[in-house]
C-alpha cells in the first residue's frame, strides 16, 4: 500500500510502481520494507519511515538495484519513478551491466574460487529478480490496456475460504466477504452480486472464471483466510471473467485484533482497482467499519453469520452476538442495525406485539444517530414504520435514503416492493420485486416474494410459475408451496389448493393436520377447509388469516371483527388493499373506514 493510499488520496499508475518496489525489496532481502505489529504501525512506517537499506540486509544486492528500489519506494510520488517504461528502462540497463559484469568475472584470471561462487550467486539472484520484474511490468502494461478496453461493470465476491479447517472460523471468511460486498455496492456504476446468490458457489473458489460466467458478471473476487495463533493471513485475487486473467492480487498479514482494519484495507484496495478515479472521501466511506474494538467487530460478524441463516434459533443467537458487540462498543452503529433487523424479523414472524417492534425501532434510530450513512438501519426503520406503526411517509423516506446509499441492496428493493403493495401500487411493487431478484437471482426468498407479488396482482398462473422457480432453488420452501395453494384457491381449483396446503403442512411436520385437511375437503368441500383455517388462525392469534377465511365464506361481520383485532394488534395487515381473499368485503363501507383509520389511501 502506497502513502497516497494510506492517506485516502486519488491513485494513479505510480501507486502500482510503489507496490512493485515493495515486492522487489522483499525478493532481494527476504523481508517487507514496512513492518509493524499492528496496521497503525505499518501505516506509520509507510508514511514516515525509510526502509532499511537493502544492501545492509543482503550485502550481495548490487548498489544500482538498491537505487532502483529506493526510487520506486519514494514517499512523494512526484519524485518517484514516474512510469513503468522508465522503471523498465532502468532494469534493462542494470540487466545489461550485470551481464557485462558476469562476462568479466568469468574471464578474469586471478579470481579466487570463493569469489567466483559469490559473483555467480549475485548474478543469478539479480537475474531472477530482473526476470520477475520484467514479467511484472509487461503484465502491468498489458493489464492497463485491457482494463481501459473492458471496464468492470459488475462483480461477485465469493465467500472467503476458511483454510484453517476449523468450522468455528467460517464466520470470519464469510463475514469479511459480506462486509466487502456491502462496501463495494456503494461504488458508482458497479453492480455487486448479492451475497445469498454468490454463496451457492462457495465451493468453487478454484474456478472464478466459471462462477463469473454463471453469474454473468465481469469480475470475481476470491479470498482465502488462515489463522495462525493471533495472526490472520488473507490472500485475495480479482479475476477478469472474460479473459481469466488476474486483474489484481494481494496478500495481507494482520493481527487478529486488526480484522476490521483488514476488511477496510481490502475494500479500499479493490475499489481503487475497479474505480481509480474515486475521491479520497469516497474511499474513506468504503473502508468504514464502524468500530475500533476488535472483539466487537468479530462479534458483529458472528451475528451477521447467524442472522443470514433465517431460522428462529439463529435469530436468537444473532441477537446475543449483536448485544455483546454493542456492550463492548456502545457507539457501534452496524451492531445496532443488526439488532433492529433481528427484532423486526422476530416480531413479524411470531406475531409479536408492540414491545418487540418498539425495540426494533429504538435500535434502528440509535444506529442512525451514530451513523446516518448506514443503509441497513434506514431500511430496518422503514419496515417497522410500515408493518406496525403505519407511519407510511417516514417509511417511504427511509426507503429512498437506504436505496440512495446502497442501490445494489436486494433487500432494500424488496422492502420498497412491500411498501408499494401496502399502498396499493401493484405495478411499482412488481418492478421493485423484479429488481430484487435481478440483484440476487438465486435467493429463494426474493424469488418467492416476487411470486407473492404476482399473486396480489391476480396473475395467478405467473405466480405459480414463479414459485416453481423458487422450488427449483429450494425444494422445501414452505412459503412457495403456500402461495401456490392460494393461487389455485383463487382460480377455483380447490382440489389442487387442498393438496398444496396438505403438502405445506407436511413440510412443517404437521402430518396429522395434512391428513385432516384431506378428510375435511372430502366431507365438506372448500367451505369446510375455510372454517378449519379460521379456527386454526384464531387459535394462533393470526387474526388477519382468520379474516381472509371469513371473507371468502361471505361472513362479513366475522371478517371485520377479525380485521379489527388484527389492526389493533398491528400484525400482518400489510396486504389489506390488494389481497384477493378480501374481495368479497371491499364494497362494504366498513372496509373503506378501516383503510382510513390505518392511514392507507382509499
Amino acid at each position: 500500500m502506497s502513502p497516497e493510499q494510506v492517506r485516502g488520496k486519488e491513485l494513479d499508475a505510480r501507486t502500482d510502481l510503489f507496490s512493485f518496489g515493495a515486492v522487489l525489496y522483499e525478493m532481494c532481502t527476504g523481508t517487507l520494507p514496512f513492518r509493524g505489529d499492528t496496521s497503525a504501525l505499518i501505516f506509520e512506517s509507510i508514511l514516515n519511515r525509510a526502509p532499511v537499506a537493502p544492501v545492509r540486509l543482503n550485502p550481495e544486492v548490487p548498489l544500482k538495484l538498491e537505487d532502483i528500489i529506493n526510487k520506486a519506494l519514494e514517499k512523494d510520488r512526484d519524485v518517484r519513478c514516474q512510469s513503468a517504461a522508465e522503471l523498465r528502462a532502468d532494469l534493462k540497463r542494470l540487466k545489461r551491466d550485470t551481464e557485462s559484469g558476469q562476462s568479466a568475472a568469468t574471464t578474469g584470471a586471478g579470481t579466487q574460487a570463493h569469489s567466483h561462487r559469490t559473483v555467480w550467486a549475485v548474478v543469478a539472484g539479480t537475474m531472477a529478480v530482473l526476470i520477475a520484474a520484467t514479467a511484472f511490468l509487461a503484465w502491468r502494461s498489458l493489464h492497463s490496456r485491457t482494463s481501459d478496453g473492458t471496464p468492470i461493470h459488475s462483480i461477485a465476491v465469493l465467500p472467503f475460504a476458511n483454510a484453517s479447517k476449523d468450522p468455528e472460523m467460517d464466520y470470519l471468511g464469510e463475514g469479511l466477504s459480506e462486509e466487502i460486498t456491502n462496501a463495494l455496492s456503494r461504488l458508482p456504476n458497479l453492480q455487486v452480486m448479492a451475497r445469498s446468490t454468490v454463496s451457492h458457489y462457495k465451493s468453487r473458489q478454484d474456478d472464478p472464471q466459471g462462477v463469473g460466467h454463471d453469474l454473468h458478471v465481469d469480475a470475481v473476487l476470491t479470498g482465502r483466510v488462515v489463522e495462525h495463533g493471533n495472526e490472520l493471513n488473507v490472500e485475495t485475487e480479482l479475476v477478469n471473467v472474460t479473459t481469466g486473467a488476474q486483474l489484481w492480487g494481494e496478500r495481507y498479514t494482520r493481527s487478529a485484533n486488526d480484522a476490521s482494519l483488514l476488511q477496510a484495507a481490502i475494500s479500499r484496495d479493490v475499489a481503487s482497482q475497479l474505480r481509480p478515479q474515486i475521491s479520497g472521501a469516497e474511499q474513506a466511506i468504503l473502508a468504514k467499519v464502524g468500530t475500533k474494538d476488535a472483539e466487537a467487530y468479530q462479534l458483529y460478524l458472528k451475528g451477521r453469520y447467524r442472522f443470514e441463516k433465517y431460522a428462529p434459533e439463529d435469530f436468537k443467537a444473532a441477537a446475543g452476538f449483536f448485544e455483546q458487540a454493542v456492550s463492548r462498543d456502545p457507539n457501534y452503529a452496524a451492531a445496532y442495525a443488526g439488532l433492529a433487523d433481528v427484532y423486526v424479523n422476530q416480531a413479524y414472524n411470531s406475531l409479536s406485539g408492540r414491545e418487540t417492534y418498539d425495540k426494533a425501532r429504538s435500535m434502528a434510530r440509535r444506529a442512525l444517530e451514530l451513523d446516518p450513512q448506514n443503509s441497513e438501519a434506514h431500511i430496518s426503520l422503514a419496515t417497522v414504520d410500515m408493518f406496525f406503526f403505519r407511519n407510511f411517509p417516514e417509511a417511504e423516506a427511509e426507503i429512498q435514503k437506504g436505496l440512495a446509499l446502497d442501490p445494489s441492496s436486494p433487500y432494500a428493493h424488496q422492502v420498497a416492493s412491500w411498501l408499494n403493495m401496502e399502498m396499493g401500487r401493484i405495478q411499482e411493487a412488481v418492478t421493485e420485486g423484479r429488481k430484487a431478484v435481478e440483484l440476487d437471482p438465486l435467493s429463494s426468498f426474493y424469488n418467492s416474494m416476487l411470486g407473492y407479488t404476482y399473486y396480489y396482482q391476480r396473475d395467478y398462473n405467473h405466480a405459480i410459475e414463479q414459485q416453481n422457480k423458487t422450488l427449483e432453488i429450494d425444494p422445501n420452501h414452505a412459503g412457495a408451496i403456500w402461495c401456490i395453494a392460494q393461487a389455485y384457491e383463487q382460480m377455483g381449483n380447490y382440489k389442487q389448493a387442498v393438496e398444496q396446503s396438505a403438502k405445506f403442512e407436511q413440510l412443517r411436520g404437521n402430518d396429522s393436520r395434512a391428513k385432516n385437511f384431506r378428510e375435511i375437503f372430502e366431507k365438506s368441500g372448500h367451505a369446510g377447509i375455510l372454517r378449519e383455517y379460521a379456527k386454526i388462525s384464531e387459535a394462533a392469534g393470526d387474526h388477519y388469516g382468520a379474516a381472509t377465511s371469513y371473507a371468502m365464506l361471505g361472513e362479513k361481520d366475522a371478517a371485520f371483527a377479525a380485521l379489527e383485532q388484527a389492526a389493533a394488534a398491528g400484525n400482518h395487515i400489510d396486504t389489506l388493499k390488494l389481497d384477493p381473499a378480501l374481495d368479497n368485503i371491499r364494497s362494504d363501507p366498513r372496509y373503506a373506514d378501516l383503510l382510513r383509520r390505518i392511514g392507507l389511501p382509499q
